[in-house]
């Protein structure tokens, strides 16, 4: 299975909005955008569009699996506080950075389960 095969519902991509504005969108841009941390050194990379990492996020994370993705950005985000959303609540941001990144959705939602999304595999569209 792919993230190409409709894995998430639009409605977890809703809730995974409304959790990346509130946890992300401070430094990652709520458009997704990134841009250069208050503190002029770091810089938060785009989530979406063109200029995020290359050409999208799923390229990004080319021939990895969504697990690899949710532990990715759990264990590293937010920035001051990692791991400190629930585990329901990353996954609900992925669901939402795929539907932006062109990820078409489905009827089912990604399970808050990363060794179920270690089977869903990142590929490039077809």
């Amino acid at each position: 299975m792919t993230v190409w095969s409709r894995v998430y519902s639009k409605a977890q991509a809703s809730r995974g909005e409304e959790a990346y504005k509130s946890a992300c969108g401070y430094c990652h841009k709520d458009d997704l955008s990134g841009g250069f941390m208050d503190d002029g050194v770091g810089r938060a990379p785009a989530l979406a569009g063109p200029q995020a990492f290359g050409s999208s996020l799923v390229e990004r994370f080319r021939d990895q699996t969504l697990g690899d993705m949710v532990y990715a950005i759990a264990s590293t985000m937010p920035k001051q506080a990692p791991t400190s959303l629930p585990l329901d609540t990353y996954v609900d941001i992925v669901a939402y950075l795929l539907e932006r990144n062109g990820v078409p959705a489905g009827a089912d939602e990604l399970p808050g389960d990363v060794l179920a999304l270690r089977d869903v595999a990142i590929t490039p569209p077809k």
